[in-house]
């Protein structure tokens, strides 16, 4: 076992070796792990076979081998960035897919994928724009590659950014043919999730319309789609509208703070949720009459917030 005395050392050591014996030292050192008793973690792997996919890289390696590295490397990093979405780190969460589409190859099928939640973790973060333009590019290539229920994904997903960052005013129409043209791909091909987003989109729709009961309906349906599918970030975000709706439908503030509560008991370890949870009970306690709880609330909310990289867009105009 070696160690260095300061950490600066460690790095003149390391990079004084060359490039190519890096890739090879990374690349062994993580099949090694593979054959360890302990099997190491997504992170340990994914970064040692990312320092070899990069190297290789630099040094013109175009080969099949190379592509195949790349693939694997992704499946890793994607798989680390969804975890580190499910316990709420955002800005964790968009350095992983990110690094995972650097060194994913074009025809990797699950590529498609990773756009749709590099998008999500853009929409967590409040970068609407970003999130539209992956989802534009996801939607290309699940037509290209025959994939139509990641197309159909692709094209719920899309309504939802552009709420945020277009007018909608009389789009109701086409957002609601959307969804119904999604649902009818998902039911075909048994995709739970996929009838999740859509009927979340159906919700939007309505709340949009000030439909809040039948929008709570949606949602609820929505919900039992997701659950079906086991998807804990898809519950997680219906769970958030539900409850938001409390603050401009016919619940009364009483059963919207419950709402609140009980998405806090569910997500209990994901700061994301608390954080968005208290920016939207602080309105129901102002209702109530209790203002500076409202106010600590809200501090509350931006301080965990800015800390995750998460954040609200300014919703475009709606009239």
């Amino acid at each position: 076992r070696y160690s260095f005395r300061h950490n600066l050392v460690r790095e003149v050591v390391y990079e004084a070796i060359p490039k190519k014996s890096r890739a090879d030292f990374h690349e062994s050192f993580a099949r090694w792990l593979e054959r360890t008793p302990k099997r190491p973690s997504e992170e340990t792997m994914a970064f040692h076979l990312e320092r070899t996919f990069a190297y290789r890289d630099e040094l013109g390696d175009r080969s099949a081998k190379q592509r195949e590295l790349g693939g694997r490397t992704a499946v890793l990093l994607a798989e680390v960035g969804r975890r580190a979405r499910r316990r709420g780190d955002v800005l964790g969460a968009v350095s992983s897919l990110q690094r995972a589409l650097r060194v994913c190859p074009l025809d990797v099928p699950e590529r498609i994928q990773m756009l749709i939640d590099f998008s999500s973790c853009h929409m967590d973060a409040g970068e609407m724009q970003p999130a539209e333009a992956l989802l534009h590019e996801a939607r290309e290539q699940a037509i290209l590659h025959l994939r139509p229920e990641l197309e159909a994904r692709a094209a719920v997903g899309l309504w939802e950014a552009r709420w945020w960052t277009h007018n909608v005013a009389g789009w109701t129409d086409e957002a609601l043919a959307e969804a119904s043209r999604a649902i009818a791909v998902f039911e075909e091909l048994s995709d739970e999730l996929g009838l999740a987003l859509a009927h979340r989109l159906r919700a939007l729709v309505l709340q949009n319309n000030y439909q809040f009961a039948a929008a709570d309906k949606a949602l609820e349906l929505a919900l039992t789609h997701a659950r079906i599918a086991s998807d804990e970030q898809e519950e997680r975000k219906i769970l958030e509208w539900y409850a938001s709706s409390s603050l401009w439908g016919p619940s009364s503030v009483e059963e919207g703070i419950g709402r609140f509560e009980d998405l806090r008991r569910r997500f209990g370890d994901n700061l994301l949720v608390e954080g968005r949870c208290l920016i939207r009970m602080a309105g129901l306690a102002a209702m109530q009459g209790r203002f500076e709880d409202a106010r600590k609330m809200v501090a509350r909310s931006r301080a965990l917030l800015d800390e995750l990289g998460a954040g609200y867009p300014e919703p475009a105009s709606l009239s």
